[in-house]
């Protein structure tokens, strides 16, 4: 669900990514571009577009490191020293107080104490950052991860960015992915994974239109896809596995969402539960489930009616995470299953038909992996089974097929302990 205008604005960028694989200035190239592309989208918006024509906003960006007569002081750079850098200039005028950076004027710069404004200054400044930072570096390698991902984290946390900005954002991270100019493959790396993972995952921007909006979904989707099937994806600990399956779900069972927005979180689902369970093969079963007692890891059952608010979490997210295990398997497993309950009148009989589907997908692929792990085979020949055998009872064609093949798949993989 793409707009109109990303046709445009995305020419620029996708030559870029062309270049990639040919140049060695080819990460240069794509990284200016999604800059760029970000900050045209930024002038799109009314307020901005109104001040830029004014006074020319927008000249103090594209194509520039710095703002003029300014040194940059480099991306996080501390309140004091970002308000000590404008104390003393009047440059931005009527336009930076007109989107509320600083008042500017002869009077001082009492506006740089609000937060919103300081917030605001620190997102620009820090793509100014990223600008210098690419060009003095010869090597992709070389460039600092944090210097890269910071501004458009920025973004994508900001809930009164609109959600055509947000998308941007979200456009440029999965590029950056996908070309690899950040290699979260890395383990110093990981850090910058999780802080992706969780901004992604509590996305927020400020409604527009439905399908404006519902574009700003797709993209989470896509990268949230890139993150886990990525090269970094093994590096995600159990509390962000069940944060990414948490939102996914969401949005497939969401009956708010097009048609075609839930088949496109569906086929994600499928995707990143097969990648998940694929991931028990690789597992230590004794060593991990005297871990997962302790693990805080879980996730919240979704709603048909209201999409899903991640809630802050006090698990370890500090970046010392060796890979999710099967706390995180066995919590995404213990929803899907939950969901085929035809007792619970809360979820939808296209919830459960949806459960079940995925439920064959994880046991099509690691179906002899779940029966050797104890927490899922008894999960399996529990709940599932009762839950599966209700549904053999109702009258409706598509849970009775559906039912049938996970059936299938749980009689062929658990033969020791099913009659």
């Amino acid at each position: 669900m793409l707009e109109s205008t990303e046709e445009t604005k995305g020419s620029v960028a996708i030559e870029a990514t062309g270049y990639t694989a040919h140049s060695p200035d080819g990460w240069r190239l794509l990284v200016e571009a999604e800059v760029d592309t970000i900050v045209r989208e930024l002038r799109k918006n009314s307020v901005w577009a109104e001040a830029a024509e004014r006074d020319g906003l927008g000249a103090l960006w594209v194509g520039g490191s710095c703002w003029p007569g300014t040194v940059s002081t480099g991306a996080g750079a501390e309140a004091s020293n970002i308000r000590r850098e404008f104390a003393s200039r009047r440059t931005l005028g009527r336009a930076g107080e007109s989107i509320g950076m600083a008042s500017f004027s002869d009077k001082g710069d009492e506006a740089l104490d609000d937060d919103y404004a300081m917030g605001r200054l620190i997102m620009l400044e820090s793509f100014l950052a990223l600008r210098e930072a690419i060009n003095g570096v010869s090597d992709v390698r070389e460039l600092n991860i944090n210097i890269v991902l910071e501004p458009y984290l920025l973004v994508i946390r900001d809930a009164e960015t609109t959600g055509p900005i947000t998308r941007c954002a979200l456009v440029s991270i999965q590029r950056f992915i996908e070309n690899e100019i950040v290699d979260l493959s890395r383990p110093e790396a990981v850090p910058a994974l999780l802080e992706v993972t969780r901004a992604v995952t509590h996305c927020r921007f400020e409604a527009t239109d439905a399908a404006s909006d519902e574009a700003v979904l797709m993209q989470i989707l896509n990268v949230l896809r890139a993150l886990v099937l990525g090269r970094g994806g093994e590096r995600l600990n159990d509390v962000t596995i069940c944060e990414i399956m948490e939102t996914v779900l969401s949005m497939s069972c969401q009956m708010r969402l097009s048609e075609m927005l839930r088949k496109s979180a569906e086929a994600t689902l499928f995707s990143l539960v097969t990648f998940v369970f694929g991931k028990l093969e690789d597992i230590n079963d004794s060593q991990d489930e005297d871990d997962d007692e302790g693990s805080e890891a879980s996730m919240v059952m979704p709603s048909p009616s209201n999409m899903l608010v991640n809630t802050a979490r006090g698990a370890k997210n500090n970046g010392e995470a060796a890979g999710f295990g099967i706390a995180a398997t066995r919590e995404l497993y213990r929803v899907l299953v939950a969901l085929t309950d035809p007792r619970d009148l809360q979820y939808t009989d296209s919830m459960r038909l949806l459960a079940l589907n995925t439920l064959h997908a994880a046991l099509q692929r690691a179906g002899n992996a779940m029966e050797a792990v104890g927490a899922l085979r008894e999960l399996t020949l529990g709940d599932l089974s009762r839950n599966l055998l209700l549904v053999l009872q109702r009258d409706h064609v598509s849970l009775i097929s559906a039912a049938q093949r996970v059936l299938f798949l749980i009689f062929a993989s658990h033969k020791r302990d099913t009659k």
